[in-house]
């Protein structure tokens, strides 16, 4: 049965690469949408095109004016990364409940999960426009004329590292989220922490880890404190964890070597 556990540390460090790979592709993608929609705009106002009240307008609108060029299409490349999350963790379940592992109540509560993910990505964009913002409206206010390649490449390189953090932790949390409600409604009390221990493991996961073997009651993780403000259940260890509760049974348990 370890192979079980080992064969589930290896899914799920292949899952864990691939979405990280697929998170910073997209990350990627928002960000030059993101140059390219601003670059825009500051140059017309480097140029001298527009000025004064006219240049407020067009930095009020800057929103929209990424909508109308495809914000949208950038944003829908978000969904498939969770659908395939989500795929992973009916797999898992597969292989321990014999019944359908979610329901259409599931499917409905978890497109909310997405969707509201979805509006979080789009709110945190909306913050990096309104830095732009303000800086192009000093720089005109002084007198000055905004230069793009000044503004652009620090505000755009912090949004991507941003986006990139948000999105790992979001779609983690999303798992762990599922992962752990329809186990309790299962009927699982135990899970085991799986994940990997490396030189970025915090030291929160590798403790949890230590314990031979890594196996939890639901009332012990709810107790546990990560020092990040974050419920362990559904951050684990905290922003960009890896690490993932497994639901384990009581017989598997103890030939693990679980003492209770």
């Amino acid at each position: 049965m370890a192979d079980g556990i080992k064969g589930i540390q290896r899914r799920l460090k292949l899952e864990t690469r691939a979405t990280e790979a697929e998170i910073k592709s997209f990350s990627l993608s928002l960000s030059r949408f993101f140059d390219s929609s601003l670059s825009r705009v500051i140059h017309d106002l480097e140029s001298g095109k527009v000025q004064g009240a006219e240049a407020a307008s067009m930095l009020g609108a800057i929103q929209s004016r990424m909508s109308e060029t495809g914000l949208s299409k950038v944003l829908d490349r978000l969904r498939p990364i969770y659908l395939e999350k989500l795929k992973f963790i009916r797999d898992e379940l597969a292989e321990i409940v014999t019944e359908k592992p979610l329901s259409n109540a599931d499917t409905e509560m978890i497109d909310q999960l997405i969707r509201f993910d979805l509006s979080k990505t789009t709110n945190i964009l909306e913050t990096y426009v309104d830095d732009v913002r303000a800086q192009v409206m000093r720089t005109v206010i002084a007198g000055e004329k905004p230069k793009a390649e000044k503004i652009i490449p620090d505000v755009s390189g912090r949004l991507e590292a941003n986006i990139n953090t948000e999105l790992n932790t979001s779609i983690m949390a999303f798992s762990r989220s599922v992962t752990i409600k329809k186990s309790i409604e299962l009927g699982f009390e135990l899970f085991y922490y799986v994940g990997p221990e490396d030189k970025i493991t915090r030291p929160f996961c590798r403790d949890v880890l230590r314990k031979d073997p890594p196996i939890y009651t639901i009332k012990e993780i709810q107790s546990m404190d990560n020092d990040q403000g974050l419920n362990v259940l559904t951050y684990g260890g905290g922003y960009n964890c890896r690490h993932e509760f497994r639901p384990v049974s009581p017989e598997f348990a103890k030939r693990l070597g679980w003492q209770g």
